[in-house]
């Protein structure tokens, strides 16, 4: 392994927290589209870059090749730890919630419509993405 591969998982763990802050602000500015809108994409493309990240380095530590994913399905079908079963469940429903906010929150900014079910996915979308945030320490 070079030197790269050995501090990912730090980037990773460091851009995890990052985001975590940049929500909180865009989550303060919710009421101002002109800063909240950029900040929540950025998250959402810094997240997404994340998982690719640590799909990365999972492929390269496993002696099998087997990234995140491939290893999160085999826990599920071997009988993972709890943790594990939470940490992927909230993880998928984590990026689920980032593109169900990306489609309400076009619909309405663009039409006005839809602020209650925006406002529903984004409180399940945070306790996801702070559970996910959690349990990626333990794992």
């Amino acid at each position: 392994m070079t030197n790269l591969d050995e501090m990912l998982p730090t980037v990773a763990k460091a851009a995890n927290t990052a985001m975590l802050l940049v929500l909180a602000v865009g989550i303060w500015y919710r009421r101002r589209p002109a800063v909240h809108i950029p900040l929540m994409l950025v998250a959402f493309a810094v997240d997404l870059a994340n998982v690719l990240v640590v799909e990365y380095v999972a492929r390269r530590q496993n002696s099998q090749g087997k990234g995140a994913v491939e290893q999160a399905a085999d826990a599920l079908t071997q009988g993972a730890s709890a943790l594990a079963l939470v940490h992927i469940a909230v993880s998928v429903l984590c990026m689920l919630g980032y593109v169900v906010a990306l489609f309400t929150g076009i619909r309405l900014y663009r039409h006005g419509r839809g602020r209650r079910a925006h406002q529903v996915n984004a409180g399940i979308f945070i306790v996801t993405r702070l559970t996910s945030y959690v349990t990626s320490f333990w794992m």
